[in-house]
């Protein structure tokens, strides 16, 4: 085999492997893909008081913006400052707090019920005319 030929050869050879190497890496994409996002209504489709979708991997920013509440609550009630939270999710904000993912999910959904559905003030019995009755 003369030299050009090998290096042509060669040059083929690299093709084919760097082909299938990106083929490998789109597989694995799409099946990490297809294993975290599974089970998730697809984008539009989250209505905002669907929490029962909330899980552990998602961080305060994503449930805020997905859920349209705001971050300042979810912070609050997860008992994390913004700089602590920051890019991490709810499983390692659970870590971190030494509690379970479990726990946090249910202070946030539980903060975002709360949010959606303030309780409601019971009005006071109105006084008419007399005087005060004792308690």
């Amino acid at each position: 085999m003369s030299a050009r030929r090998a290096i042509h050869h060669s040059h083929h050879v690299q093709g084919i492997t760097a082909l299938a190497l990106g083929l490998v890496v789109l597989a694995g994409v799409a099946l990490y893909a297809h294993a975290h996002f599974q089970g998730l209504p697809p984008a539009g489709e989250t209505s905002p008081s669907q929490t029962q979708h909330i899980a552990g991997w998602m961080t305060v920013r994503y449930i805020s913006r997905t859920y349209d509440v705001p971050e300042s609550l979810l912070l609050q009630a997860l008992g994390i400052n913004a700089r602590q939270a920051r890019f991490r999710s709810l499983a390692s904000i659970a870590r971190l707090q030494h509690t379970t993912t479990d726990h946090e999910l249910a202070v946030v959904r539980a903060a975002i019920h709360a949010y959606r559905h303030p309780a409601t003030p019971t009005p006071a019995p109105s006084q008419s005319g007399g005087s005060p009755q004792p308690p």
